[in-house]
């Protein structure tokens, strides 16, 4: 042990100093123009519309639990190419003796933008499963039911154009009792001029493909803005449709019976 200190002292002195008589050359990790494809990564959204629109996000379309029955929900969406725009892109090859593989990559595109259209709307409450007020009242009861939905992150029960986000509800449901009317259009006519464009080489600095790379892009785009239009209000306390309990229904034949006799 005693001379495994000093060994380990002379070694590290002679790295040290077989680096100061000799230049260190790093080598640069390049970056592709245009862009190597991103890894592989699994989707979180399962309910997509074009173009780039999200409208239930953090649900699981495998799940066949309905989240919010008391809402009502449409949306839309719709992305036109006009096929008019002029791309032009390419890369260069050339072996370099001593240094490696030189190559060139860039491109331009100019033209039109897609020409995109996105409408939703949400309406509540509605009753399309015919869920009871009992229903509502022995949930509200049952305390193990209230503690598990605690403990459940809120999210959006519906994003409309505009990422305009009328309710937010811890799941399975909101409060049945508000009425909520909300909806929006976002329109993108397509009227701009883009013009995208760049390129990327390596400058060799030392043998054996020691050097950097030079990338340069840059993208100008000119004309309107989008048409948005988002409209939302509520108010309550309003009974869903549907909602009266079976005693009250009950209630309400025997009162038909009598009347008709």
């Amino acid at each position: 042990m005693r001379l495994v200190k000093p060994l380990f002292l002379v070694v590290g002195v002679a790295v040290l100093h077989a680096l100061a008589q000799r230049p260190v050359f790093f080598r640069v990790k390049r970056q592709a123009y245009p862009p190597n494809p991103a890894p592989f990564k699994p989707r979180q959204e399962d309910y997509n519309l074009p173009p780039f629109y999200q409208p239930n996000p953090g649900r699981d379309a495998s799940s066949l639990s309905p989240l919010f029955p008391f809402h009502s929900q449409y949306s839309n969406g719709l992305d036109i190419n006009p096929g008019t725009r002029v791309t032009v892109d390419g890369n260069l090859n050339v072996p370099i003796m001593g240094w490696g593989m030189w190559d060139y990559k860039g491109g331009i595109k100019v033209g039109r933008p897609n020409t995109r259209v996105g409408f939703g709307s949400l309406n509540a409450p509605t009753n399309v499963l015919g869920i009871s007020g009992d229903t509502i009242a022995a949930l509200a009861k049952d305390g193990t039911f209230q503690q598990s939905r605690q403990n459940v992150p809120s999210v959006p029960v519906a994003v409309l154009p505009g990422n305009f986000v009328p309710v937010r509800c811890r799941p399975p449901m909101c409060n049945p009792f508000v009425h909520n009317l909300a909806f929006g259009v976002d329109v993108e006519p397509g009227d701009d001029y883009l013009f995208d464009g760049g390129f990327d080489f390596p400058i060799p600095l030392a043998p054996s493909g020691v050097g950097v790379r030079f990338p340069m892009s840059g993208a100008v785009n000119v004309g309107t803005d989008p048409l948005l239009i988002t409209y939302g209000h509520g108010m309550g306390p309003v009974e869903p449709p549907g909602f009266k309990s079976k005693k009250r229904i009950d209630e309400e034949e025997i009162r038909r019976q009598l009347k008709a006799q």
